[in-house]
């Protein structure tokens, strides 16, 4: 419970409170979510609460998540699948038991706790005798069931190893029996840990979640498009807005927790903005400065809120200052052990017992802190933003944030009388040496994120942090914001953030060819097609001989001239590549033979790009060919060679699975190859779709993820889920977020004929008249497309297969040059 919630009264919230309670048990076990959405200080919390005191014990199992972490984006961005993490910790202290504590599930899931790929990787790694002994200490430590794999590590722990065990453990304790989730700080949630409670909302029976949110009266726009985008946007989900307490309310609590001779009319009534906060304040402001006027009227409420709180601040000593810094600008919550020896740090007279004093009276004292299992987080945004805005703590945060870059850098070296996770010390290491510009330890961090990190860490999060401070901040130095800016951009790339890898490469102060080629294929991805064009023509000049930098030029080209619609000039230049016998024992021409499937689709396509996979493989570059496999498996499943598929896509996928990024396409084009079985298992292609939702970000995936989930419905006779895909569908290409059309022939497909067996003609009509005036320049297979809508003779028999079926599912692939790839042609260049 927050503090403002145990010291002010509850009040007039009377009537939210009796909509909450009758949308949970006992009165109801119909699964359910609420969002409790209002500004900062409304009494969110403090609702809650009093919802959870009414239940008691005979409600549902409680799990209340706290984030103990404060932002979202930029150096201070929260990774994937942490809210997950903090509802899976909050499991022992809900049942106040070890039988479903999340050691107990690990040892029933036959889990181990070593990570035995993630220490290969490491041992790959370790060049010196030093750094074996380490090796070795830390695998004695796992064996006994301490350090990074001991169960409340990896709940800690960002890698997909961990998170995925959160995930699975979560859904394990929903399904026990009715469970009751409360989300706090909804609004810094993580889209993919929001997509993952939003299902299990509705496949899971007795799930019930309120989601305290704070915002003015509206979601941030990537939570809105996934309620939008999720089924449960139903009659089950309710937002009840919180509107500031009325004036005769708020007078009372002033007489009630300031002064009872208060007064407060109607002029400071308007002045004030509803943050309940500013009665607690006032009150300890009077109890501890004896500051109001005789009158008790205006003075009052003419004190601003945020002027109280650092004023009050300003009183306390420089320890307990230097404190409160260390706490802001941590990102997640402050270990007490890492503050303590950061303080020390500061000062060497300052001992253990003073900083352990300062943080008590933090706590209990002004209430600033709150202590969770050892950790420190701020009380609330109020108290936050005072000390991150005022310039009179600037002094103290720099302090702060070179100390505990101190600590935590201590701790990667092998300090062992600290006790921290490895993966928390590593988060905080990178976020705080880019904060106070410690180039040699951020070039250090950076080059371990690149030789070790992309298989085992949420690589979006450190891509997030080094463009914060290459983008918002300066180094100062040249040669290190090229090198982090390399590493940067790469990584967004490898990631499918294109939008982010573009401002990273646009900001750099200086670029090489192959940044170029990033930019390239970037503005491809973010409908910046036109540029993307100019950098492939002034690549792929005519320089004598034809080098892969050269190749890659016109692989831009041919990517940016397709997404125009100009598949004519595209399939020209593609030809004379093909063609070309110079280029067929170079590693990007593998990327010539992927780049058939653009252009001629299966099966015409489907030899050069099973060919690619040899060629990748020859070069060393095992991505590559991952993907290509990946595309080669869906060419096959569509002529109903259903064998070879699956065994392709399973030797694709025992490479990418340990890949943080692009689980999304692995788990859609697996549910493809089922969905094209004669004995397709819906439910279990739905629950992969599902999955394949979680992590994806882009809106032509989610547009794919969508069209098969309407199949899986349809099939399953789920009628009003598949009208809500049909929905989406329909949304979706009124305003495309890509400049791909073609596909909407199989969006239009798949919801036209829902429809029309459903018999809403009309609208299936109106779809099929929108395909018309969009997409007819952009059609891949034509003759099986009008045959499919009754327009046409039946087609080759080369689609025979995809005809045995009433749907059409659509697969993902990368249809640009993989990062690998990119690599290696500027190894060569060099």
């Amino acid at each position: 419970m927050s503090t403002a919630a145990a010291e002010i009264e509850f009040r007039n919230r009377e009537q939210e409170l009796e909509h909450i309670l009758e949308r949970l048990p006992p009165r109801s076990h119909q699964s359910s979510i609420t969002f409790i959405r209002a500004p900062s200080g409304f009494g969110k919390t403090r609702l809650v609460d009093q919802v959870l005191g009414i239940l008691g014990a005979n409600g549902p199992r409680l799990l209340v998540g706290e984030p103990e972490g404060r932002a979202r984006s930029g150096s201070n961005r929260i990774y994937a699948w942490y809210f997950v993490q903090r509802a899976a910790a909050a499991v022992p202290r809900a049942e106040h038991s070890s039988r479903t504590g999340f050691e107990q599930f690990l040892r029933k899931r036959g889990v181990q706790r070593i990570n035995w790929r993630g220490l290969y990787e490491t041992a790959k790694e370790s060049y010196s005798v030093s750094k074996l002994i380490k090796l070795a200490i830390d695998l004695g430590e796992n064996l006994f069931g301490r350090n990074r794999y001991h169960p409340n590590a990896l709940l800690k722990d960002e890698s997909s190893y961990a998170t995925t065990l959160a995930r699975d453990y979560v859904e394990t304790v929903a399904r026990l029996g009715p469970a009751l989730f409360v989300v706090r700080e909804a609004h810094l949630i993580d889209l993919e840990s929001f997509r993952f409670f939003l299902n299990l909302h509705r496949n899971v029976e007795q799930v019930f979640f309120i989601f305290e949110y704070t915002a003015d009266f509206e979601f941030l726009s990537e939570h809105q498009k996934i309620i939008e985008g999720s089924r449960s946007a139903d009659s089950e989900m309710r937002i009840v807005d919180l509107l500031r307490l009325n004036e005769k309310e708020f007078l009372y609590l002033l007489k009630k927790y300031v002064r009872d001779d208060i007064e407060a009319g109607t002029e400071e009534f308007a002045r004030w903005n509803g943050n309940l906060r500013l009665v607690r304040e006032l009150k300890d402001h009077v109890y501890v400065e004896r500051a109001l006027d005789a009158g008790g009227r205006v003075g009052v409420l003419e004190s601003d809120l945020r002027v109280l709180i650092h004023d009050r601040i300003q009183n306390l000593s420089n320890l307990a200052r230097l404190c409160l810094a260390a706490v802001v600008c941590h990102v997640e919550a402050l270990p007490e052990e890492a503050l303590v020896s950061a303080a020390c740090k500061v000062e060497a007279n300052t001992t253990r017992p003073m900083v352990e004093r300062a943080i008590v009276e933090l706590v209990t004292g002004s209430r600033y802190l709150r202590a969770e299992n050892g950790r420190l987080l701020i009380s609330d945004e109020d108290v936050a933003s005072v000390i991150n805005e005022s310039s009179s703590f600037a002094r103290y945060r720099a302090l702060a944030e070179r100390s505990l870059r101190e600590v935590y850098l201590d701790v990667l070296a092998g300090d062992r009388q600290i006790s921290i996770p490895l993966p928390l010390a590593f988060r905080e290491s990178v976020a705080l040496c880019l904060a106070t510009g410690d180039s040699v330890a951020s070039t250090k961090l950076v080059r371990t994120l690149a030789r070790g990190g992309r298989r085992a860490h949420d690589q979006s999060m450190y891509v997030s942090l080094v463009a914060d401070a290459l983008l918002r901040r300066t180094t100062g130095n040249v040669r290190l914001t090229i090198e982090l800016g390399d590493w940067a951009a790469l990584t967004a790339y490898e990631v499918g953030d294109y939008r982010m890898c573009t401002q990273l490469l646009e900001s750099m102060p200086e670029r090489d060819p192959f940044h170029e080629v990033l930019l390239g294929f970037c503005y491809g991805e973010i409908n910046r097609h036109q540029e993307g064009l100019q950098i492939g023509y002034d690549l792929s000049k005519d320089k004598g001989t034809p080098s892969p930098l050269q190749i890659l030029g016109q692989l831009i080209l041919i990517a940016n001239l397709f997404a125009l619609g100009r598949k004519a000039e595209a399939a020209l230049i593609h030809s004379r590549l093909r063609t070309d016998s110079r280029l067929f024992e170079m590693a990007v021409f593998g990327y010539v033979l992927r780049f058939t499937e653009i252009l001629y689709n299966f099966p015409d396509c489907t030899e050069d790009v099973l060919q690619s996979v040899e060629l990748f493989r020859q070069h060393g570059l095992s991505a590559s060919a991952a993907y290509s496999l990946l595309s080669g498996a869906i060419q096959l499943a569509y002529e109903g060679q259903l064998s070879r598929a699956t065994a392709h896509f399973s030797e694709a996928r025992r490479f990418l699975t340990g890949e943080f990024r692009d689980l999304h396409i692995l788990f859609n084009n697996e549910a493809v190859i089922e969905l094209l079985s004669s004995e397709a298992d819906f439910q279990a292609c739905a629950e992969m779709l599902d999955n394949a939702a979680y992590s994806v970000r882009d809106d032509f995936y989610r547009a794919v993820i969508e069209n098969n989930r309407l199949i899986c419905h349809w099939m399953l006779g789920r009628s009003e889920d598949a009208l809500h895909s049909v929905g989406l569908l329909e949304d979706t290409m009124r305003a495309p977020g890509f400049g791909n059309r073609d596909v909407f022939w199989t969006f239009t497909y798949n919801c036209w004929a829902y429809l029309r067996e459903r018999g809403e003609d009309q609208r299936a009509g109106k779809m099929l008249a929108f395909l018309d005036q969009v997409a007819q320049e952009e059609i891949d297979y034509e003759e099986y497309w009008r045959f499919r809508f009754g327009r046409g003779q039946r087609p080759a028999a080369k689609y025979d297969h995809l005809l045995s079926h009433k749907f059409h599912p659509e697969y993902l692939s990368h249809w640009l040059v993989d990062v690998d790839a990119v690599r290696d042609a500027r190894a060569i260049q060099h």
